[in-house]
């Protein structure tokens, strides 16, 4: 990954100022170019597909259902005027950060400001903002995402509603795929095949199936603890000088390796010590010149609830003299959360920890389950996290008097 997405902790591609005004046509089309290539490499590595979002090739979008349109972000008035003119959109549902959008320098106010859809007033801030690449914020959002969602938009009354994120590829089909397995009546594997069929996407299917049993369990947080061992620790090195020899010459980018026994953790460290001759003594000392041991390496993990932009450190497990074994304490909500680890900046999943597939990507995941449910509940969980579960006619009726009060999907 660029050394520069790293930088911003909210979302993965750091801030860049707008071009000059001097700037032109073809050195900004270069710039946005460069943008898409960064943001399109940091989105298929986090969301684990191969995606390319073109922003320079400006408004891409599908239409999903007769009233709703997913796509990317809007970026001049003039793709308001497109949509509404064109497209029939009467609203606008926007799940992007600040953030989202300063990286790709959008005038948000220009766009907010024009009003063309057929009287009604244009918000681009409709909905709620959701970070990007992070199912678990996703999870925790999409109730009041499509609360909002189903209040300003009737499928009745004839208009579209188009849901974006930035490249409309992961927030914005998930937002439509969890409306359409809430209130229009789809099985949400069913629905995903329509969506994926008609837009190249990856929507979190894991994050919908959690929120739903979220919606319906009303479940707690439950205790995890994921541990990682380390046998052994660099031992001190014995250098010995003696003034009638002469030591072989060494380049200068030789070095003296000091290698961690192996583990069973997810990788095999080696650290290189520069090695620096000794100062000189008489002839009848010869010294040790112990290597303090090296620290063990920082070992954290990205992913489960916090996502892929944010890093968990593990400490030191109590009570583990002499094993070197480290862990993390979470509290979870019941579902199925994929994670990495990453030791000294290395990133890779654990043999010794359950592994899943996720487009292109090998994770390690942890599956909570919900603690103190009665048997009706636990049943529902198992079939509503589970590939092929549906809603009952019953659950949907509950989802909708929680999050839908209104006449809009009577």
């Amino acid at each position: 990954m660029p050394q520069s997405l790293e930088a911003c902790s909210r979302f993965s591609l750091p801030h860049k100022p707008a071009a000059s005004a001097d700037s032109s046509t073809a050195a900004t089309a270069l710039a946005d170019k460069k943008k898409s290539e960064e943001y399109s490499e940091v989105m298929s590595e986090r969301m684990g597909a191969t995606l390319t979002y073109r922003h320079e090739r400006g408004l891409d979008f599908n239409r999903i259902l007769p009233d709703l349109i997913v796509g990317s972000c809007l970026q001049t008035p003039a793709d308001v005027d497109r949509l509404a003119e064109q497209e029939g959109v009467t609203t606008v549902f926007c799940l992007q950060e600040d953030c989202d959008m300063e990286w790709f320098n959008l005038d948000i106010g220009a766009i907010v400001s024009r009003r063309c859809f057929s009287g009604r007033r244009m918000d681009q801030h409709l909905g709620m903002p959701v970070r990007d690449f992070d199912p678990f914020d996703l999870r925790l959002k999409l109730p009041k995402v499509i609360a909002r969602l189903t209040k300003e938009h009737d499928p009745a009354a004839g208009g579209t509603i188009y849901i974006h994120c930035t490249a409309g590829m992961g927030r914005a089909p998930g937002a439509a795929l969890a409306y359409m397995n809430w209130f229009r009546k789809f099985q949400l594997d069913e629905g995903y095949k329509l969506v994926t069929g008609l837009r190249r996407c990856s929507p979190k299917v894991e994050a919908i199936r959690a929120s739903t049993v979220d919606l319906l369990c009303g479940v707690a947080p439950v205790p995890v603890t994921i541990g990682v061992s380390r046998r052994g620790t660099a031992q001190q090195v014995q250098l010995a000088h003696h003034p009638t020899q002469t030591r072989p010459h060494t380049p200068s980018a030789a070095a003296l390796r000091l290698r961690l026994p192996p583990g069973d953790g997810p990788h095999a460290i080696t650290r290189c010590v520069p090695w620096t001759p000794p100062p000189a003594r008489p002839a009848t000392h010869t010294p040790t010149r112990p290597l303090s041991p090296s620290p063990p390496p920082l070992t954290q993990i990205a992913g489960l609830d916090v996502g892929w932009n944010q890093r968990l450190d593990l400490q030191v497990a109590p009570h583990a003299s002499g094993s070197h074994r480290f862990e993390l304490k979470r509290s979870l909500l019941p579902g199925r959360y994929q994670y990495k680890f990453i030791t000294d900046g290395v990133w890779s999943a654990s043999a010794d920890h359950p592994t899943m597939r996720d487009g292109d990507n090998t994770n390690n995941y942890v599956e909570v389950m919900g603690k103190d449910l009665n048997p009706e509940q636990a049943s529902a969980q198992m079939r509503l996290l589970s590939h092929g579960g549906d809603l009952t006619a019953d659950e949907r009726a509950q989802i909708a008097q929680m999050l839908c009060p209104w006449e809009t999907h009577a």
